[in-house]
């Protein structure tokens, strides 16, 4: 097509740095957009961490996530948390206890449920 560029023409005139900064881009994800590249949906990620649906979206919805409940999470899509230290002279592995339990939402009844009991 007239005046696009292919990505790796430009990629290519890239410096080092920029390149690294872009992959690292490419390859940090959310826990919402990792579950979905996963191809979990939130229900199926509540039942494997034992907690509600409305925990799962609560969750994905945070900032910050405890190191606990990442491990959990990440462990849940079959996958292992690796945390490491990276200096410019040394990269360090950082071990975290394996024992995590995650709390789930107030046991709120779902809409479902709400209209039951209504009945």
């Amino acid at each position: 097509m007239a005046g696009h560029i292919a990505w790796e023409e430009i990629r290519g005139k890239l410096s080092p740095e920029v390149r690294e900064g872009i992959d690292a881009l490419r390859t940090s994800y959310r826990l919402r957009a990792l579950r979905e590249a996963r191809g979990l949906t939130q229900n199926e990620m509540a039942e494997r961490l034992e907690i509600r649906q409305v925990s799962v979206s609560r969750m994905e919805a945070r900032a910050d996530v405890r190191v606990s409940t990442l491990r959990a999470v990440i462990e849940a899509m079959g996958g292992e948390l690796q945390i490491r230290a990276v200096f410019p002279d040394a990269e360090y592995s950082i071990d975290i206890g394996a024992d995590v339990e995650i709390q789930s939402a107030p046991n709120t009844p779902t809409r479902d449920e709400a209209r039951e009991a209504a009945d």
